[in-house]
């Protein structure tokens, strides 16, 4: 999906401004219904094939979204998926970025200082909190308010150090993180030609040529060179401006080529530069702690994490918004959510019951309680809460979707198909409303190539919808022999990865188990992966 000035992203955020780069788009929206600018980050359309790039995205929503809140850091407000494409909803800074403030000659000294003391305290905190190491420190990615405050964006090439729980023990500086080549030419240390040694040192390196920059207005090498030549070999160009020797001789040492020789993390550059700052002005800049979340953000986070497939991950922060306000019946939708797609459908239920005792007329509490109800094999008690939610909003196309899905159970085509076509029409960017409709025409012995529509229908609104491409293989290699065009289906589907390809997908030359009681019960072996269906 491609936004574009003035149109409304999900009906609410209206675009103002739109900034890209990398596969990445930046969307700057008014949010009418907070009644406040925000910004909205997702990939670009062009990218919607590529399964590597959606996961890289993800990792880097992931990584914002638990960094949580801290004064130096624009915050991630939740992730959403907005007509098939994960999106974060970040903080608008309104002030620009440093790039605009030294274009426009904004700077003094002291000025350079706080904002170079308040950067470190924003990177100090991502690494204390979770290892972070940005990869890709320029003026660009750091934001100043209208009050002169750093916000530290854009985690797209971030790395974590791989630590397995959330109670993170601090590792030491030193330690060294593989990595490919990423960055941006003109800011990238020399370690990050080669791919190896990349720790905070080297975003020291980046930041040490931000700093230089601010305080001669130019960059620190001369361009002779290619970039890689440039950093590993050429010496900075000497600052000649009238400052104190020490700032001098910071900058300097951020810039060294051999990680050893820099600041060898932000919080022993912080301390120099806060010495620096309290000689020049006689002012010390308050660290700033990290911040509690507050009950509205646990419940945006559990959301996101929900969103990312982090399921047990959301339902502790939905316990936590529990915890604050029990009646919160946002956060107990959410923990239903995740324990149905953990496949815990009574306990799902028992929040949604929940729920709707607090509010009946959630209609999207009645769908998700007929969707755990149709996981448990009842159909008919299924239907009845996906007509409750219709009853509250006939608009609903999932309510509608599921209540076919249920219907074609009971052995009711036509009327399923009728529930596809109405929700279709409702929301014709329903990718399972379509691949929906292409199973109950297959079943009803439609022509094949027809019934392909469908699921073609379906992966061209989202290329990356894995249940259509294994129905689509299915098709293709049961019941036409056409098995490469199968396996190709097949290969697409696998590369998305989501739990139910585990349990639906089968082979185009499938043996049957010998100790199978129904010869409909399919075996393959698909490259290392076991299948059963």
């Amino acid at each position: 999906m491609k936004w574009d000035f003035g149109d409304k992203i999900d009906n609410n955020f209206e675009i103002r401004d739109i900034k890209q780069g990398g596969f990445g788009i930046v969307y700057l929206c008014y949010d009418h219904q907070n009644e406040k600018p925000i910004a909205i980050k997702t990939f670009q359309s062009k990218y919607l094939n590529s399964q590597k790039s959606m996961d890289d995205f993800t990792k880097e929503a992931l990584t914002w979204i638990r960094l949580d809140k801290h004064k130096n850091i624009a915050k991630a407000y939740c992730v959403r998926d907005i007509d098939n494409q994960i999106c974060v909803l970040v903080e608008y800074v309104g002030g620009g970025d440093l790039g605009d403030w030294l274009y426009t000659k904004k700077l003094d000294l002291p000025l350079i200082l706080n904002l170079a003391i308040q950067f470190c305290n924003g990177m100090e905190y991502s690494y204390m909190k979770m290892g972070l190491i940005h990869r890709d420190i320029k003026p660009g990615n750091i934001l100043i308010t209208q009050d002169k405050t750093v916000k530290i964006t854009d985690f797209g090439l971030a790395k974590t150090l791989e630590l397995e729980s959330e109670e993170i023990t601090v590792p030491s500086d030193l330690s060294y993180i593989p990595s490919c080549i990423a960055g941006t030419y003109p800011y990238m240390a020399p370690e990050q030609f080669t791919g190896e040694n990349i720790d905070t040192r080297t975003d020291i390196y980046s930041f040490g040529i931000v700093l230089y920059q601010m305080v001669t207005d130019r960059y620190p090498y001369s361009n002779k060179f290619s970039w890689k030549e440039m950093h590993q070999k050429e010496s900075p160009i000497p600052i000649k401006q009238n400052i104190p020797d020490e700032i001098k001789i910071t900058i300097t040492k951020c810039l060294e080529k051999e990680p050893h020789k820099r600041f060898q993390n932000f919080s022993e550059l912080k301390k120099k530069l806060t010495k620096i700052y309290f000689d020049l002005t006689g002012e010390i800049i308050i660290k700033e702690s990290p911040l509690e979340l507050e009950s509205w953000e646990l419940v945006n986070k559990a959301a996101s994490l929900g969103q990312l497939n982090m399921y047990k991950e959301s339902i502790v922060y939905c316990e936590k918004a529990l915890n604050i306000d029990p009646q919160d019946y946002v956060a107990l939708y959410d923990k239903g959510r995740a324990l149905g797609y953990l496949e815990l459908y009574d306990e799902a239920i028992t929040c949604y019951d929940k729920v709707l005792e607090i509010n009946s007329k959630y209609d999207d509490v009645w769908g998700s309680k007929g969707s755990a109800l149709y996981y448990l094999g009842e159909y008919q008690e299924a239907i009845l809460c996906f007509n409750k939610a219709l009853e509250i909003n006939p608009k609903c196309s999932e309510a509608l979707s599921g209540k076919g899905i249920s219907l074609s159970k009971l052995g009711e085509p036509i009327e399923a198909v009728a529930c596809f076509d109405k929700a279709i029409e409702i929301n014709p960017k329903s990718c399972s409303s379509w691949n929906n409709k292409g199973s109950m025409l297959n079943d009803l012995g439609e022509p094949l190539e027809e019934v392909i529509t469908y699921f073609d229908k379906a992966l061209e609104i989202n290329p990356m919808y894995a249940e259509a491409w294994v129905n689509k293989g299915n098709i293709l290699g049961l019941k036409m022999g056409k098995f490469q065009e199968s396996l190709a289906c097949y290969d697409k589907a696998i590369e998305k990865k989501p739990p139910f390809i585990y349990k639906i997908l089968v082979t185009i030359q499938p043996s049957f188990r010998p100790d199978a009681d129904d010869e409909n019960q399919l075996i393959c072996v698909y490259g290392d992966t076991f299948f059963s269906f």
